[in-house]
């Protein structure tokens, strides 16, 4: 973008008189391009502006905007009147949004120097894989090694010290020739990324410097406060941080506070007690769920087949249990000529059915399924030809019909 433009945000501007230079339609929207705007388009992880364009006979809402030759394209839904060519219209974004997103948006800068940081101490490189900067919520796309919501706490209290400081949060431009120079003091960059002749660097006093075309608060104290609210893997060696900040984080923190409230009521206990107990009954569930699973284990192992056409034929019905050990279990069966039918009834009128055969039969169980199975019961499934699965509509009444037809497919092809 051009760096007029960037000069708009950073001044703070948030509604500017101005003057229509062209008008477009697309579909049932009208694009509006400005002699100038205050409307900032999509980039770097942070979403557009929002906001309006009106005068005294007409208005329009900006839903998206985007930059084309140096350009800010504006996305409007007409609320009344209509514009020509050459009016005077005033442009003014919503600045309540454009403010939660700054929040975020520093926010996230200065978190990701403090996860950064702390990584590093623990020998640990980290870097930033994307952001999806939003209103309420934003995430952190990261690529670690390792990561840990611990790890997550020591950097998101360090964030929070930061805020605590009202370090200043300041915004230059720097010529792409100094780059190098400034990578080595730290500037986090994406070289291929910058087209234009300069790049615009945001700096947190004492704690990052970044390459970055969003729009910052002046302070850390502005933010307000932050609070990581996810984590979660996508992947070997890469992470999805979710993260609040301002007014949202704080009403998060208020919230997760009630909620720990109820649950240490609930627990009869609080603080660290209540956390240790928690830790006991997962703990003691973990420990019933295996006892569980060995038991339907042995059933299955325990269940009499019967002999057709010299083929050993396992049936059986369940309610309810967990998919993988049904077909690890019923995949012991398999061990000689058997074939091994069986079906997991998880809600009222539905069920998951499994066919498997044992390795020299030349029984095609995708077949059973999709040629005969799914003729007589509406759904879905898949496989291979030794061993398929698949989720259907049938009633307690209609199991036998599924033995059945296993039965009569084994008698057919043996």
């Amino acid at each position: 973008m051009k760096k007029e433009l960037f000069e708009t945000y950073d001044s703070g501007i948030t509604e500017l008189p101005a003057r229509v230079k062209k008008i477009a339609k697309e579909g049932s929207l009208t694009i509006i391009t400005l002699d100038k705007t205050p409307f900032r388009p999509a980039s770097g992880g942070q979403p557009t502006d929002f906001g309006t364009i009106e005068n005294d006979s007409f208005s329009a809402k900006v839903v998206d905007t985007s930059e084309k030759e140096g350009e800010i394209i504006h996305k409007c839904k007409i609320v009344r009147g209509a514009v020509s060519v050459g009016n005077e219209v005033v442009a003014r974004i919503d600045f309540k949004r454009r403010k939660s997103l700054m929040l975020m948006h520093s926010g996230e800068h200065l978190f990701f120097s403090c996860l950064k940081k702390v990584l590093g101490e623990k020998g640990i490189p980290a870097e930033v894989e994307k952001v999806a900067i939003g209103e309420q919520e934003s995430a952190l796309f990261v690529k670690a090694s390792s990561l840990n919501w611990y790890l997550i706490f020591e950097a998101e209290e360090l964030a929070n010290k930061i805020i605590s400081e009202a370090r200043a949060v300041s915004v230059s431009y720097v010529r792409k020739e100094g780059i190098e120079e400034l990578s080595k003091n730290g500037l986090r960059i994406k070289a291929d990324r910058i087209k234009d002749g300069f790049i615009r660097v945001v700096e947190i006093s004492g704690a990052d410097l970044s390459a970055c075309t969003g729009t910052h608060v002046k302070s850390t104290s502005q933010i307000g406060f932050f609070i990581a609210t996810g984590l979660k893997a996508i992947g070997s060696g890469h992470f999805e941080i979710k993260f609040k900040a301002g007014e949202a984080a704080r009403q998060e923190l208020f919230s997760q506070a009630r909620i720990l409230r109820k649950e240490q009521a609930l627990l009869g206990t609080n603080g660290e007690e209540a956390f240790q107990l928690m830790l006991k009954i997962l703990d003691d569930k973990k420990r019933l769920e295996e006892k569980q699973q060995q038991a339907l284990f042995e059933r299955i192992a325990n269940l009499r087949p019967e002999s057709i056409s010299g083929i050993l034929f396992y049936s059986h019905s369940f309610e309810n249990e967990e998919q993988k050990v049904i077909v690890k279990a019923a995949s012991k069966l398999c061990n000689e000529k058997s074939v091994v039918a069986l079906i997991n009834r998880k809600e009222p009128g539905k069920a998951t059915l499994y066919v498997m055969r044992s390795k020299e039969l030349g029984l095609d169980m995708l077949s059973l399924l999709k040629d005969e199975i799914l003729r007589q019961f509406p759904g879905k499934g898949g496989g291979n030809s030794s061993y398929a699965t698949g989720e259907v509509e049938m009633t307690p009444e209609q199991e036998n019909s599924f033995f059945d037809a296993v039965r009569a497919f084994i008698r057919l092809n043996c």
